[in-house]
């Protein structure tokens, strides 16, 4: 009987419990809903795409290919199949030592070299290179003998992979994150409003 009792006063006490967090996350789901909804309207009014980036693509003879979060341009020259690929990407403003990083593929039949890339000041900067069929990773770009730079340099600039280039990447990087970024509030928009109307 003693026992019969104590769990009825623990079932109780639970029921009691529960209902008190269902009303705690549906009084945090109202404050939630008009918080994500005010920062989407602002974000969306904030955003615009930039022409450029369009006429960037038609100039060079790249084709884009984006799949959520990660962006590849790829384009055929002299029998070389040129790859670049980059994240969805941005830094907070004032942070200009920090640059997207992207990793140019050229292929020319079963074999391909891999360049570590990013801009810096302006500029393309070539940070590795290696060779996809090796484990080595390649030296440290700046250590190479400065003609030796140069050349590699003058080899990507032929194949479109210059400083316009890296100016494109990380302005497309900063728009697509801003589009994800937009998406995501979207969805979180729906999940929450759909509980808190319930």
């Amino acid at each position: 009987m003693g026992r019969g009792l104590g769990r009825a006063i623990c079932g109780k006490r639970e029921e009691i419990t529960l209902v008190w967090l269902i009303a705690f996350l549906m009084h945090a789901l109202r404050k939630l809903l008009p918080a994500l909804q005010t920062t989407f309207k602002h974000e969306t009014a904030m955003f615009r795409a930039e022409p450029a980036l369009a006429e960037f693509l038609e100039r060079s003879c790249f084709s884009l290919l984006q799949e959520d979060s990660k962006i590849t341009l790829s384009r055929a020259v002299s029998g070389y199949e040129v790859q670049v690929t980059f994240p969805a990407l941005a830094f907070p403003e004032g942070e200009e030592a920090m640059a997207v990083p992207f990793e140019v593929t050229v292929q020319r039949e079963q074999a391909a070299l891999l360049f570590h890339c990013s801009r810096h000041k302006d500029v393309l900067r070539v940070e590795g290179l290696k060779h996809s069929q090796q484990d080595y990773e390649g030296p440290d770009f700046a250590t190479l003998d400065p003609v030796l730079r140069q050349l590699w340099l003058e080899f990507l600039h032929t194949l479109g992979v210059d400083d316009a280039l890296a100016e494109f990447v990380e302005a497309y990087a900063l728009e697509a994150e801003q589009k994800l970024y937009l998406r995501w509030l979207q969805e979180a928009k729906t999940v929450v409003g759909s509980q808190s109307d319930k």
